[in-house]
Formats: C-alpha cells, structure tokens, sequence
C-alpha cells in the first residue's frame, strides 16, 4: 500500500481504485491492485484501453503554513497518461510538465524541506523561486505464464531545477528515480499472492551562485543540524550534494469472491542518505526505515459498491553528525590538496514520523454510479529529537472528513468535501544553552512558530466540479477545484489572528478510448 497520508488542502477523492482513471471509467471494485506498487497487477486487471490528456493552471496561498513554506505558489502544466494494450501486453504511461513560481519562501533552499534528512540550509530573507519539474512513469505485464504467473515491471523518472531566478542564492537541481520489478501468482480460483522490489535513487544538488549581486553580504546561510541547532556559514562559495538510495519490497495478498473482494499489502524500505559539500566536508549522514501496512477492501451489495481502506506507515531515522578537520597536504609534484578529514561521529539527532488513515466510501448505481457517500479519518505524527545538546518537539493530528459527489446526465459532476483537522501539541523542550549562545534564529523563526501551527485547530473545505462533453465525435472535460483551510483556535501567532490558506486549479482535457 503506497504511504497514505490525509490530503486536507485539497478536495479528497478516496475511490477504490486510487487512480485517475476512476473519473473517466466506471468503478471497478476488481481493480484494487492499482492501489499496490506492483506492476504485476496491470495482467491481472482487465482495464480498457483509454488516456487522458490535459492542460491546467493552479494557484495556493494564505498565512496558514509552516515557516519553510512558500507563502503563495501559482503553477500551470500538461499531463498525458493512458492504459493501453500492446498485443499481450498491458501498459500504463504517465508524463507531466509543471512550472511554478514560489513567492515569500525563506528558511530553506532544498527543494524539499520535510524529507526527513535534518541537514537542510536556508536564508532568512524571503524570495521568489522558479521551479520546473518533468515526471515520467511506465508500467508493464505480461500475459498470464503456465496458467498462473504474471511478470511486470515499473519504472519512474523525476527531474527539476528549484532557482531563485536573479537572486544570487544557489539554485537546486534534483533528479530522482525508481525501478520495481514484480510478479504475481494465482493461489487458486479465488487468490493471487504478488512480490515487488523497490530501488530508489535521488540526488539533490545545490550548486554555487545564480548571479553576482553587490547585495551578496547580506545573505546567511542556515545550516541546520536537528532542531534548533544550527550552524552559519556564507553563500559565495557554497555547494552541497544529497544523495539518498532507498531498498526494500512489498507483498500483496487478494481474495475475491461473489461479495466483492480484499487486497493486504505489506512493504518494507531502508534509506541511506549521504551528505558532502566541498572537497567532501560533511555535516553528517542520514538513515531511515520505512514499515507500511494497507487493507483495501470491496464489498457489492445490490446497486451499491462500497469501498473499505486502512493503512499507516512509520518511519523511524537517525542522523550522525561528523566532526572534521580540513587538511592541506603538498605533494611531491607540488601539487596542492585540499580534504575534510573525519575524527568522530556520532547519533546527534533522532525523528520518528506516523500516518494512518482508516476510509469507506459507497458507491449508488453499480459500476457507472450515480452518487457517492464517503467518510474517512487520518492519522499525523511526529517526534524530533536533538540528543546533545538536548531539544525535542512532538506533535500530534487527528482529521476526520466527510465526502460526496453526484453525476447529473451524464455530463456533470460535482464532488465535495469537509474536514475537520485536530492539532494536539505534544512537547517542545529547547535547549536553555541557545539563548547563551545567542543561537536564537532558527528557535524563534522555524521550530517555535512550527509547533503552534500544528498544533491549532482548523477547518478545511473542497470543491470540485466537471462537464463533459463531445466535439465530432472526440470527448472533451473542463474541471474546476477549490479548497480552503481557516484555522479556528487562535493558538498560533501570524501574520493575522486566525491566518487561512486557498488553493484552486482549472484544468482542459481530451479523453482517448
């Protein structure tokens, strides 16, 4: 089951088959092995053959944020993505352009700044960023061998640059890409029993200065190490490459019957993230273990289809932080050269990350549904601990949502939701030393004002709206969705008193068959 986590900014569409697909064809309450990353599945399934392709411009903004957010973010793309068949072969395909422009982002540079590795940097000076991004995903099966056994495979590709335009501040470039071969064998009549492995590689790097700026003085760089821990450095020459590889699988399990049908699924990744600057000075390593865990679960009663999931993961990971000694060594040929020599590294920071959602959601009308009622309630938690000296932060969100969508003729759709979302502040204990030492930025402006974000209370709403049509024969759709969240317990302090966040998006698009 992929990582569930509660998407309370957006309209929430927990269908059965987890996809695209599910707005331009009718449910299937077999296709649950969309759900799974394992590519097997697409033979399994029998999907016809259809794609989509479309153009779209969104816009999301508001003081209701994390520091390390962009305070408004306007972006505009293509995607084109089918299900076909190629002979005994089933295939999926997906490719998205997406250019963005950020606005008001401070406090971190990385492309990334809540992908668990502590060793992120940052300026405190807020700017406008100019981000575009390219993903590429395939997926492929076989027909069925002796009767019984599907092999498949899938394969993605994400590259972006993150640059802050003529800002002399460094500008990211990542490249992140997995592999997952898989194979599913049918136990009997009724159950399929299916493997995949995962490789994933993602490399990160910030590269030196955009631009010359006679400014360049005024720009500081945050170099975190956990927490509100930090050291500074200057930007003129700075560099910095991460680099991440994850390892591990998955395992699936379905059962079908006259009732509907099941599908378990259990997985397991290791992560190991290096981290190196010039001439390999370091700050440290980063390391992680992922365990998830899903139910997906179908259930036909009359003209009714209703749709059951659970799942959760959680990530526990630690940092070592290394102590270096810059050396500078000549060598008989006269030649100068120049390392970062490690003399001691130890466990400095620890972070422990929980999500589960628990969903059902009823279908009206058999598999070319007429309405739909659905409920669900997720899970959010963190722990973050800085080991020496000591910090530590936790906290806690519980959001439950409520769903529906309606069909009119045939042509229109309008789906909803509303969330409640639930900030239940853990602890958040600083290290006293910080005020000694006058290392107060990073407490005031990124940890401190994190904390009582989410830990507040809100209330979140979505909208979406569809109409479908026919030109000559081709088939036509215009989608229209928004969403708001307004904090509703002022127990953070911001920009306003009770600091909301907007988001919407317009999108055109031609259905293939």
């Amino acid at each position: 089951m992929r990582k569930i986590i509660t998407a309370i900014t957006s309209v929430m569409l927990l269908t059965c088959t987890q996809s695209w697909g599910q707005e331009y064809m009718p449910v299937s309450d077999t296709a649950r092995w969309l759900t799974t990353s394992n590519a097997a599945g697409l033979g399994i399934l029998n999907l016809p053959s259809i794609g989509s392709t479309s153009i779209s411009g969104s816009y999301k903004g508001g003081d209701f944020r994390r520091s390390q957010d962009s305070k408004s973010i306007v972006s505009y793309g293509g995607r084109s993505e089918s299900y076909r068949r190629l002979g005994d072969m089933r295939l999926y395909g997906d490719f998205s352009y997406t250019a963005e422009r950020h606005h008001g982002r401070a406090w971190c540079d990385n492309t990334d700044p809540y992908i668990g590795n502590p060793y992120v940097v940052g300026s405190s000076i807020p700017g406008d960023y100019a981000k575009q991004a390219f993903d590429f995903t395939v997926k492929g099966a076989g027909k069925q061998l002796a009767d019984r056994l599907w092999l498949g495979a899938g394969a993605s590709y994400h590259v972006s640059e993150f640059s802050r335009l003529n800002d002399p501040r460094s500008r990211a470039q990542l490249a992140d890409y997995s592999v997952l071969p898989g194979f599913a064998i049918q136990l009997g009549r009724h159950s399929t029993l299916g493997l995949n492995l995962d490789w994933r590689h993602r490399k990160e790097k910030m590269l030196k200065l955009v631009a010359k700026s006679e400014t360049i003085d005024r720009f500081t760089y945050y170099d975190y190490k956990g927490l509100a821990d930090y050291a500074t450095t200057g930007i003129l020459f700075f560099t910095r490459r991460y680099i991440s590889d994850w390892y591990g699988g998955q395992i699936q399990f379905d059962h079908e019957g006259s009732w509907g049908g099941v599908l378990a699924c259990a997985g397991y990744r290791i992560r190991q993230d290096s981290v190196t600057g010039e001439a390999e000075e370091s700050p440290g390593s980063y390391s992680s273990q992922e365990i998830e865990a899903g139910i997906e679960a179908t259930l036909r009663s009359g003209r009714n289809i209703h749709c059951f999931s659970l799942g959760g993961s959680f990530i526990p990971g630690q940092a070592n932080e290394f102590l270096q000694e810059r050396v500078t060594e000549v060598g008989e040929d006269g030649f100068v050269d120049t390392y970062w020599k490690l003399l001691m590294e130890n466990v400095r920071y620890k972070n422990h990350t929980a999500d589960a959602d628990l969903g059902w959601k009823m279908f009206h009308g058999g598999a070319d549904y007429k309405w739909f009622v659905g409920a669900s309630v997720g899970m959010q938690a963190e722990s973050r601990e800085y080991i020496l000296p000591h910090s530590e932060m936790s906290w806690l969100r519980i959001v439950p949502d409520v769903q529906a969508g309606v069909r009119f003729a045939g042509h229109f759709r309008v789906e909803g939701n509303i969330s409640y979302i639930l900030g239940i502040p853990g602890d958040l204990i600083l290290d006293q030393a910080l005020e000694k030492n006058k290392k107060t930025v990073i407490r005031d402006n990124v940890v401190i004002p994190d904390f009582d974000h989410l830990g507040a209370d809100a209330l979140g709403a979505g909208l979406m709206a569809s109409y479908h049509f026919k030109v000559k024969g081709n088939h036509f759709y215009i989608k229209a969705e928004a969403s708001h969240i307004q904090m509703i317990s002022p127990t953070a302090p911001s920009e306003s008193d009770l600091p909301g966040r907007t988001s919407g998006g317009l999108s055109i698009g031609f259905i293939s068959k």
